[in-house]
């Protein structure tokens, strides 16, 4: 009785270690972002004291923000934040602006004799304005007079406080209801010159409670910062009119659930792991209201400046959103693998199951993709990377049919959901450089190429099985333009004057009619025009007979294909800011380190303020200005418009111009391989690079996925194509080089987890489809009589296609083994079906049993690529072979050779034995005595 509980005891700790031991394990995938330390690395919280550079966690963290940044700003437990910024009058009007303060105590005491004051600097330039941002208050040279604010600010109070600085003359629009507006005691024409003037609001108090004497008196509770900006009442006669270009995007992750495989005719519904896209594209959402701020927008100018960046994965998303799809944390397996009792537990108790929402055709989704598709029809459009793949990333990832994927193919989807043609051969990366190894990668954007040349396939399985026969992936004629920061380039040679023939009537680059009077003059505008572009040579890739090939854009007179790009540059400072605004802003890959600091300590709409102030610089200054926002650009509709109104009253007034994309990516007055040649560099460390092993992973699986692919065939009875079933998980991988967020401070351990989890469920996933092929043997035991003797095995083929493949084999025997497949069995394993083939083996010495490994290989055929004959497809299925002695032919010998020998040996016996017999039979008969006679007897 007493060893009862003991035996229950130890039962029910076996079963739990065994269910332990049961429990699924995830992959483990490198770290994917390098630089990159978490965002709740600690801060310095003292009062006014600056952190120390010398310790390891403010080094690391430097990557992210200055630690030296904003270091007297007060931590004090109260929050001052602007929350609105507005005006009555219009652009060019000196009224006064309003700025609506919000106050929040969240100290245990309340504060009393609170007072306001405006620091603010003199007039700034871009450079100047983006080094206010981290100046301290007492780099603030101007201020207005302080303005008290009555009553007291109880524990965990908020107050909104208004007030109305003179003489602004900027406009950016709140729709918020304020209180009535404070006016600041400044200086007389404080802001009466034109420009941008960096301001730093300063709130004081006193506790009412102080816990120590230090506090007792007026303390410096916060501060909060922006950029006011004025502009001109006028514009001047010989002010020159600034080309303008706009790139407007409409991108952002999708959420699309790793592990997805295609079918045809109809392809599946999505399956998205969290309904957030569905959100953005309704009401309120933030691609509703940033499609909704552009179709909303009246100027017919800036139709012409602005062309719109689609992300063709996004579009292609939203299109199927509208026929209906899935919401669940993890789709389902694509393939049922035979599991052990054990490894079926979580299943037979429900842990497993797969659980989705089935969500109706979204009716959101088919307005937003009607609206956009009627906006494309009189405007720009062109397409930005697939997910926003980073171009520096894939140059790591030696895959040509990735890049294609990332870069060639988005204007064949904006085409076939839109239908338009956008704009090709652009590409825009995120991340607004290109390190100098990725400048190989470009011509993968070239999705049209010259006239006369071969042009590239749109059809993308179709353009996969030519890549398989041999053809490049990447085309090997073309050019192409990318758009990146003006110091992520260096100018080798500068570019030739313009020629003022080319421009007989007078009219420059602004489109403005000239006087034509010194027409031997060149435009300097055309001049500045031209130093926006840059022709890359490393960029070109070497013809058909290994010569390289410059940029001019003619082929070499041996026919040698050539491939050229050029780069477009924009502001640095500007795109710095850009990245900055919304509700997630980030940092810019290519700003100076020096320069960077936490972008959420200022507020969506202060930081938009620095952004349209500088905008506003660049408008003024006459040199071409290219506008290029973030490609998941989280302003809301509010903010989108009133950039586009900024943009808009530059060219009503006529300080802008209209310069589509198209006319961009040309020189003005030259010719192409006249413009100025240069490199590409990563001019500051990036915060949001991915790392070397996570990259090393990503290649990896593409290796694999590849193989994957390769190891099926097309069939013409089936719809579907071995590209198109495994096209959703090289999407995957694309998602896996995202950009999208990437460099969002706050959002860097949420990203590095998602990216992690969604590489290990692309490899399982391939992991699983490839064990999908496989080899069953009869048994573990194959007795043989002869080397005819039949070993019947099965070929099975779990994939919507078919797979031809062959018997890969080895052994661990010192003779020679072989093994045979029946001639007249066919090689090609049915989809989703199985094949029995017989096989032979011919083994030297049989006096052994020999252990045979067999698995399943690629056959030498077409249709496999770059696979080398022979690849394994499957895992090696273990056999152990013994032969029958005697029945073999060497076996029958010596048992032939012993039977004789026994046979001889036998006969000798028997000889032997009738040998004695006869010499016993002619041995002398044994006489009987003779009787006597009678007489001889006494």
């Amino acid at each position: 009785m007493s060893r009862f509980p003991h035996a229950c005891t130890a039962f029910g700790v076996s079963v739990a270690l065994c269910g332990l031991f049961a429990l699924p394990v995830a992959p483990a995938v490198a770290d994917p972002i390098n630089d990159a330390p978490s965002a709740s690395t600690t801060q310095d919280s003292a009062q006014g004291q600056a952190p120390d550079p010398t310790d390891p966690a403010v080094r690391e963290d430097s990557t992210w923000a200055n630690p030296l940044a904003r270091a007297t700003d007060p931590q004090q437990d109260v929050d001052l934040e602007i929350i609105g910024i507005g005006t009555s009058s219009s652009v060019h009007a000196a009224a006064g602006q309003t700025y609506t303060l919000r106050i929040r105590n969240d100290r245990s005491h309340a504060l009393n004799n609170l007072s306001l004051t405006l620091f603010y600097r003199s007039a700034a330039t871009a450079a100047e304005v983006r080094v206010a941002q981290l100046a301290n208050q007492g780099e603030y040279s101007l201020s207005s007079q302080p303005l008290q604010l009555d009553g007291t600010l109880s524990p965990g109070e908020t107050r909104e406080v208004t007030v109305t600085v003179p003489a602004a003359g900027a406009s950016i629009d709140s729709s918020r209801d304020a209180p009535s507006p404070q006016p600041l005691n400044l200086p007389p024409h404080a802001f009466e010159e034109p420009g941008a003037y960096p301001l730093l609001f300063s709130l004081s108090g006193q506790d009412t409670n102080p816990e120590s004497p230090e506090q007792g008196g007026t303390q410096y509770l916060a501060v909060a910062r922006t950029t006011l900006s004025v502009g001109a009442s006028t514009r001047k006669e010989d002010q020159p009119s600034t080309p303008v270009t706009v790139v407007y995007p409409l991108a952002g992750p999708t959420y699309m659930a790793a592990g997805q495989t295609g079918d045809a005719p109809k392809r599946r519904p999505a399956f998205v792991t969290k309904d957030v896209l569905a959100a953005e594209v309704g009401e309120g959402g933030r691609l509703r209201g940033l499609l909704d701020a552009y179709r909303e927008a009246k100027s017919s100018k800036l139709k012409q400046a602005t062309c719109i960046a689609i992300d063709p994965e996004l579009l292609d998303t939203v299109n199927r959103l509208a026929e209906g799809y899935f919401v669940g944390e993890r789709t389902p397996d694509p393939v049922e693998e035979p599991q052990r009792l054990r490894d079926s537990w979580d299943q037979i108790l429900g842990g497993e199951e797969v659980e989705a929402q089935h969500m109706p055709g979204n009716a959101d989704a088919k307005k937003w993709i009607a609206d956009l598709r009627e906006v494309v029809q009189s405007n720009c459009s062109v397409a930005l990377p697939y997910a926003g793949a980073d171009i520096n990333g894939l140059s790591q990832v030696d895959s040509d049919w990735l890049r294609v994927r990332a870069l060639g193919t988005g204007a064949g989807v904006i085409q076939r959901i839109l239908g338009v043609v956008p704009t090709q051969n652009v590409v825009i990366p995120d991340a607004g450089y290109v390190a100098p190894e990725a400048q190989q990668v470009l011509a993968a954007g070239i999705s049209k190429t010259p006239e006369g040349v071969e042009p590239v396939e749109a059809d993308q399985s179709r353009r996969f099985e030519q890549t398989v026969q041999g053809k490049p992936a990447i085309p090997q004629t073309g050019h192409v333009t990318a758009l990146v920061a003006e110091n992520t380039v260096n100018i080798e040679q500068p570019a030739a004057a313009p020629d003022p023939a080319a421009d007989p009537d007078g009219i420059g680059a602004d489109g403005a009619d000239g006087d034509g009077s010194d027409s031997a003059e060149p435009n300097p505008t055309d001049e500045a025009w031209n130093q926006r572009l840059v022709n890359l040579p490393g960029a070109t890739r070497t013809g058909n007979a290994g010569e390289e090939v410059g940029a001019q854009g003619d082929a070499p007179a041996n026919g040698a294909a050539q491939t050229t790009a050029t780069a477009l540059t924009y502001s640095a400072d500007l795109g710095t800011v850009l990245k900055a605004t919304g509700q997630h802003p980030e940092i810019a890959a290519y700003s100076n380190p020096d320069l960077r600091f936490n972008l959420t300590e200022d507020s969506a709409v202060a930081r938009l303020a620095d952004a349209q102030a500088v905008l506003n610089l660049e408008l003024d200054s006459g040199r071409p200005t290219l506008a290029v926002p973030p490609a998941a650009w989280s302003v809301n509709k509010t903010q989108a418009s009133s950039f586009l109104q900024t943009i808009s009253q530059h060219l009503d007034n006529h300080s802008a111009t209209p310069a589509p994309l198209p006319e961009a990516v040309q020189p003005r007055g030259i010719d192409l391989a006249d413009v100025g040649s240069g490199s590409t560099t990563v001019p500051y460390t990036d915060p949001g690079a991915y790392s070397a092993p996570y990259l090393g992973t990503v290649a990896d699986t593409a290796r694999k996925l590849r193989e994957l692919t390769l190891f099926m065939q097309n069939d013409s009875a089936i719809a579907l194509t071995r590209e198109g079933f495994t096209s959703p998980l090289f999407s995957d991988l694309l998602r896996g080089l995202s950009t999208y967020r990437k460099r969002e401070r706050g959002h860097v351990d949420v990203l590095r987890e998602q990216l992690g989890t969604n590489l290990a469920r692309v490899g399982q996933v391939t992991s699983q489809l490839r064990r999908s092929i496989s080899l069953l043997p009869p048994g573990n035991v194959f007795t043989r009589t002869s080397d005819s003797s039949p070993l019947l095995v099965v070929a099975r083929n779990g994939l919507p296609l078919p797979v031809t493949a062959k018997v890969g084999y080895s052994s661990d025997a010192d003779t020679d083994v072989t093994v045979h497949v029946d001639s007249t069995a066919s090689p090609t394993i049915p989809a989703k079906g199985s094949i029995t083939w017989s096989l032979t083996t011919d083994i030297a010495d049989t006096s052994e049993q020999v252990n045979l490994s067999l698995w399943l290989a690629t056959n030498s055929q077409d249709g496999k690529g770059d696979l080398e004959d022979g690849t394994r497809i499957s895992d090696p299925v273990e056999l152990r072979v013994q032969s029958v002695p005697g029945l073999s032919s060497r076996g029958v010998a010596i048992i032939a050779g012993l039977l004789l020998g026994i046979g001889a040996a036998g006969k000798m016996l028997w000889d032997r034995r009738s040998g004695r017999a006869s010499k016993r039979k002619t041995a002398t008969a044994l006489r009987p005595a003779p009787r006597p006679q009678e007489g001889d007897q006494n």
